[in-house]
This record gives C-alpha cells, sequence and structure tokens, in this order.
C-alpha cells in the first residue's frame, strides 16, 4: 500500500510515451501504405492466373492459381496484421492517458473510472487475443501440412518451388501473427499492473478524495442525465449557400431549458398583461371589450414568440413541432376540447360584444354583472355578492338576456295597494311626487303612475320609473326609499293602505239563538271545564 505513494508519473513523463507510441504509429502507417500495394499487385496476379487457368485448365496452372490465392490471403493478412498493430498503438496511446489521469486525480471516483476503463480494454483484448490465436493455429496447420508435402515430395507432385513459396507466404503470415501476439500480451501487461496499482491506490485513498469522488461522479450522472437524447428530429442547414439535410438530437438539458424559459415567460408576461390590463381598462372606458381583445390577441402573440424564443435558444429546430403536431392535435381534439372551445368562445364574445365587462345579464336564472371576461370564462357577480363562474360557451350556445346591451337605461315598477273609497286622484298624485322627487330617478323618460287593476281588498296602483344604472347600481335601495315616501305622504293625507278583507255570511232561514252570558260565568266556565 505504500508503494502506491511512491509512484510518480509526470507530464513529461506522458509526452514521451505518447511521442515514441506517435513514433512507432507513423511506421506502422508507412508498412500499411506498402502493404496495401502488395496486396493490390496480388490480386492482380491473382486474376491473370484465373484467367489463364480458365483458357487452358491444367495441373500446373491450378497450382499456380492456388499459389496465387494462398499469397493474396498472406497479403490481407499481413496489411489486417499491421491494422491491428495499428490499432494496439491507439490502445497504448489511450493506457497512457488513462493511467496518467488516474494518478494525477487520486480520488476514488477517477480510479474507479479508469479501473473500468481498463476492464473493458482487457475484454476487448481478450476478444483480439482469441481471433488471433484462432488465425494462427489455421497458419501453423497449413504449414505443418505442406512441411510434410515438401518432406514427402515425388515429382509427380507438380511443381515444388510453388510449394514453397505457398509455405513461405505462410511463414510471413505466422511471423506478423507472432508480432501481433507479443503486442497483446504487453498491452495486457501493462493494464493488468495498472488495474492492480488502481485498486492498492483506490483502498488508500482519504475520506476527503472519497467525498470529492462521489462529487464528481454526481457531476458526471447530472451531466449525462441533461445530455440525454430524448429524441432525434429532422433540419435543414445551410452551408456555404448549400442546404444539407440532417438531424439534430433533442435532449433532456434543451428540455429543461425550454421549460425554464418558457415557465420564466410566462411569469413575465402575466405581470405584463395584469398592468396592461388594468391600465387600458382605466384609459378607455366604456371600450372594455375591445381593449380585453387587443390584450388577448398580444398575450396570445407573446406567447408563440415566447415559444419560438426557448426553441431557438435551445438550439432545438422548429421541425420538431411536426413530431409533436400530431400529438398535440389529438390531445385538443380529445383532451382539452372544451377549453379550446371555451377559447374561442371568448374571443367571439370579445369581437361580437353580444354582452361585455359592466353588463347586466340573466342566464341559467343567474341574474348580475359582468365584471371579467377570461380565456375560459366569465365572471357574473350576482345581486347578493357572489361571484359566479360562467363557461364562455354557455352565453353562445344558451339563451342570454342581456339587460343593458344598448344602454344603461332600465324601467322598474312600485305597485301600491289603497282603500276602497279612497281618493284616487289624490293618491296618484302623491304617489307621482314622491317618485319624480326621488335624485335617482329619471326626469326622462317621465315616471308613469296607472290604476292597476282592482284587487279584492284593495285598488291597486302601479308606479314605472327610469333609473341609469351607469349612476346608480342599487335599484332596491331606490325602491325602498320611494315606498317610505309614499307612505310618508299617505299618512299626511289620510289616505289608508288595506290589508286583506274578508266578509262572512250568515244563514238567516232558521232564528238564530242569541244568549247573554255574564262574565264571571264565563270566566269560570273553562276552568270548570
Amino acid at each position: 500500500m505504500q508503494a502506491s505513494h511512491t509512484v510518480e508519473f509526470t507530464q513529461q513523463e506522458l509526452d514521451s510515451q505518447l511521442a515514441k507510441l506517435a513514433g512507432q504509429a507513423a511506421a506502422i502507417e508507412q508498412k500499411i501504405d506498402q502493404a496495401e500495394a502488395a496486396e493490390h499487385q496480388a490480386q492482380n496476379l491473382l486474376e491473370q492466373m484465373r484467367k489463364q487457368t480458365y483458357d487452358q485448365p491444367s495441373p500446373a496452372s491450378l497450382q499456380r492459381l492456388e499459389t496465387a490465392r494462398i499469397e493474396v490471403d498472406a497479403a490481407a493478412s499481413r496489411l489486417n496484421s499491421l491494422r491491428l498493430m495499428r490499432y494496439g498503438v491507439t490502445l497504448s496511446q489511450q493506457a497512457w492517458q488513462q493511467r496518467f489521469r488516474s494518478m494525477q486525480a487520486r480520488d476514488s471516483h477517477t480510479l474507479q473510472q479508469t479501473t473500468a476503463q481498463i476492464e473493458d480494454t482487457l475484454e476487448r483484448i481478450a476478444e483480439w487475443r482469441s481471433a488471433i490465436q484462432a488465425d494462427s493455429d489455421r497458419t501453423r496447420a497449413n504449414l505443418a501440412l505442406l512441411g510434410t508435402q515438401v518432406a514427402e515430395w515425388q515429382p509427380e507432385m507438380g511443381d515444388r518451388q510453388l510449394v514453397e513459396r505457398q509455405i513461405q507466404a505462410y511463414q510471413r503470415r505466422d511471423a506478423l501473427l507472432r508480432q501481433n501476439h507479443d503486442q497483446i500480451e504487453q498491452i495486457a501487461g501493462m493494464l493488468h499492473n495498472w488495474q492492480q496499482v488502481n485498486r492498492v491506490t483506490n483502498q488508500d485513498v482519504s475520506w476527503t478524495d472519497r467525498l470529492r469522488g462521489a462529487a464528481v461522479a454526481s457531476t458526471q450522472a447530472l451531466a449525462a442525465v441533461w445530455q440525454f437524447e430524448v429524441i432525434t428530429v429532422d433540419d435543414t442547414l445551410m452551408v456555404e449557400g448549400r442546404e444539407i439535410a440532417g438531424k439534430r438530437s433533442v435532449t433532456l438539458g434543451k428540455l429543461v431549458q425550454v421549460l425554464l424559459i418558457l415557465v420564466l415567460g410566462l411569469w413575465l408576461t402575466g405581470r405584463v398583461s395584469a398592468f396592461a390590463r388594468r391600465w387600458l381598462l382605466a384609459r378607455y372606458t366604456g371600450e372594455e371589450s375591445a381593449a380585453l381583445l387587443w390584450l388577448r390577441l398580444s398575450s396570445i402573440g407573446m406567447a408563440i414568440g415566447l415559444v419560438v424564443l426557448a426553441l431557438i435558444t435551445a438550439h432545438i429546430p422548429l421541425t420538431a413541432f411536426a413530431f409533436l403536431g400530431g400529438a398535440l392535435a389529438l390531445g385538443l381534439g380529445f383532451g382539452a376540447q372544451n377549453l379550446l372551445n371555451n377559447f374561442i368562445s371568448g374571443v367571439i364574445l370579445l369581437v361580437e360584444k353580444p354582452i361585455k365587462p359592466g353588463d347586466i345579464v340573466e342566464v341559467d336564472g343567474i341574474r348580475g354583472r359582468v365584471y371579467d371576461i377570461g380565456s375560459r370564462c366569465c365572471q357574473v357577480q350576482r345581486f347578493d355578492g357572489i361571484d359566479m363562474l360562467i363557461p364562455n360557451s354557455v352565453f353562445l350556445e344558451k339563451t342570454v338576456t342581456n339587460w343593458t346591451l344598448s344602454d344603461q337605461l332600465l324601467r322598474f315598477t312600485v305597485n301600491v295597494g289603497i282603500a276602497y273609497g279612497a281618493p284616487t286622484e289624490t293618491a296618484i298624485q302623491l304617489i307621482r311626487e314622491a317618485v319624480s322627487g326621488h335624485p335617482s330617478v329619471l326626469k326622462l323618460p317621465l315616471p308613469l303612475v296607472l290604476l292597476d287593476e282592482f284587487g279584492d281588498s284593495a285598488l291597486q296602483l302601479r308606479a314605472d320609473y327610469w333609473l341609469d344604472l351607469s349612476l346608480q347600481d342599487n335599484s332596491r335601495q331606490v325602491a325602498s326609499e320611494i315606498r317610505l315616501d309614499i307612505e310618508k305622504r299617505f299618512a299626511e293625507q289620510g289616505i289608508a293602505m288595506p290589508f286583506p278583507q274578508r266578509d262572512v255570511h250568515l244563514d238567516s232561514r232558521d232564528p238564530i239563538r242569541v244568549e247573554m252570558v255574564a262574565a264571571t260565568q264565563a270566566a269560570a266556565s273553562p276552568a270548570a271545564s
């Protein structure tokens, strides 16, 4: 465990190792170029031999064709081995870099991550070793077979030089496979050594480094979640004046950015809309519907602009809506159809103005004053102070009575009964004076007092008068004050307001018995009973 502290690996040492490996890679690249040329030449020779064998088939031509084929395989195997060597150099470069990172980090997460990468590299090396071993076994089997054939050579077997060329091809192939095997063993031994050092070093990591490693692991996990690809959409890019079609990924991080921009933007939009609403309603009195319509359209425009801004900021192409359009339309068609219906109904109410804020309406037995026409419903305050939220579509689908559609003038009625025999003309005049004298009653149209009907117990008089609800919105208080004034005037003139009376008729066909009873006897009779 103490040895782990003494191991040092500096940047200069890393650069030296990488430079050495880079030189090896350059040398291998030159050999790869030569091997590609040799393979191409062997391929051409094989094609010529095939044509000759096809034109003049013979045992000798067949032997030459087989030799050419073996040489092509050997050239291809040499090229493949050199490429594997180059891949081995790349693995070595990666391993040295991982080693340097683990030596510099000294935290548990980096050490564990490096150990996992080493294990993954060792698994790939094991697969590489198995493939090379299988190829080497086949090559050696062919060499043994050809060696036996040469040892027992007979003149009738053909051209011995061709067989020797085959042996040489297989020997070159076997030599390269041995180099691949040696390179694999060297890299595997180095990785096993570093893996053991990492494990020992990881056991000696302090609690501070472990906490730092946990923080690094959490950061990387969050970064992986942030870069998680949700969908991929088609996009068109302009490069040097040409359109290039490609795909752009929509990650979870981009969606979070869009949501944050939308939440913040909608909050700011709501604050601006609330301020604009108060300012518009105060400035454009009497044009509340137009102000609300302008505000509604502006809010929709700001919402659309906010969505576009969020997508552009997060680098999400607008073509993403082509993927989400079907799902959005389906959701609006089924789940949100009522919301969409009420939203469109609200826009129609603001455009056509069948009702507007301040109107007194009656719908479904609810009577009150309209205070607001929202996106989904209208706020109607009843005269008892209760606020009712009525969906916008109700005002278009059902019969609605708007008492103040054309103006704010409404007619009200007060009914008064006087006794039979009272001076009717005088009572009518007193009622007219009481109604006309109230300051809230309009002079035009003039108040009208009529003898409405002959009731059972009284003469029914009716007084009709008009109020401007924009000036006086409490019609019940006005009616009460008028009734009090009428009562006062009737009392001064001695005009009675009768209560209900009934006539009792007795059947007088038979004699009616009348008996006088003393008061003391009448009082004692109930007690005795």
